[in-house]
């Protein structure tokens, strides 16, 4: 403390509250925290740490153990004319510089390309992937300031996504060529492709959510499912019954199929399906018709983006 108290003058009631940076002892990684702590508090104390060699003898300061002990004193008689008592100091970035590159963690930019390189979507959504992906390239001191880094950063990108969304990305109309446009692409087709997974209802890589028996047929469908998805999407679009593909009532409440029920109107008023009748609709799909109802959506959402972005 007395080195401390020698090498800062600074009037204890200007600086304002805040806990001071921990002794730092040149344990390589608590560097970067004992440096961020210094910084923050001459930063809310400003005006008592206002020149360069104030924030120097700051951060000295706190180097009172271990390494960090060694590596101050060495700095400080490298910079220290004993003939005249005056002492040379870097400037405040060449300091930090030094600092750094003394009390550099150790493997740290290789801890980063191996995160890199494992790192995998799974559950993730692609924003969340994006941010990680991100993190972990400033980590490791990469850019894509050239053609070569940002190939390079696509390929490592396009290993991290699902497969799924990769293969979506590379069939689209317009290619992305640059990793900031894969981010940008990653993220609409994630969006979409969760949207689609909502519609579709139960994931059906989830067993318990599988039907082991046929699909529950609706006893008054008789002939829907001989229709196409696609006509089964336009009647839906139209709130059309799949019966007598007129608009206003389910088949369900079909008047061909209730004609001879003097309780039923031979007409009913037109109306709009509701999300409730659409969901009704949706649950009576079997498996393989809910796919196709997917990726109708997926294409739909798709043509949209493609509108949008370009």
């Amino acid at each position: 403390m007395a080195d401390q108290q020698m090498m800062i003058d600074t009037p204890k009631t200007r600086e304002r509250s805040l806990s001071k940076p921990t002794p730092f002892n040149g344990e390589r990684f608590k560097s970067k925290k004992f440096l961020q702590e210094c910084i923050l508090y001459m930063g809310i104390n400003k005006d008592v740490y206002n020149t360069e060699p104030k924030r120097i003898a700051f951060i000295l300061s706190f180097m009172q153990e271990g390494n960090a002990v060694v590596w101050k004193q060495q700095f400080v008689q490298n910079k220290l004319n004993l003939d005249t008592g005056d002492i040379d100091l870097p400037t405040y970035k060449e300091f930090i510089d030094e600092f750094q590159k003394a009390f550099k963690p150790e493997e740290e930019d290789i801890d980063a390309l191996d995160k890199l390189k494992i790192l995998q979507q799974r559950n993730l959504t692609a924003e969340q992937l994006v941010t990680k992906f991100k993190l972990l390239v400033g980590e490791a001191g990469m850019s894509n300031d050239s053609k070569t880094a940002n190939k390079l950063l696509i390929e490592m990108f396009k290993k991290a996504l699902n497969p799924v969304l990769v293969q979506k990305i590379i069939q689209s109309e317009k290619r992305p060529t640059k990793i900031e446009e894969w981010y940008d692409k990653a993220m609409s087709f994630d969006r979409s492709y969760r949207l689609a997974m909502a519609i579709k209802g139960p994931s059906q890589s989830n067993a318990r959510f599988i039907p082991k028996s046929a699909p529950r047929k609706d006893p008054f469908a008789m002939d829907v499912n001989v229709m196409t998805t696609e006509e089964r999407a336009s009647l839906m679009k139209k709130g059309a019954c799949f019966r007598c593909k007129q608009q206003g009532h389910l088949a369900v409440d079909c008047p061909q199929k209730k004609k001879n029920n003097p309780f039923i109107p031979k007409e009913l008023p037109k109306k709009k399906w509701t999300a409730k009748d659409i969901h009704a609709h949706i649950q009576e799909l079997n498996v393989k018709e809910r796919e196709e109802l997917v990726n109708l959506a997926m294409e739909d959402q798709e043509e949209d983006t493609n509108t949008e972005d370009f």
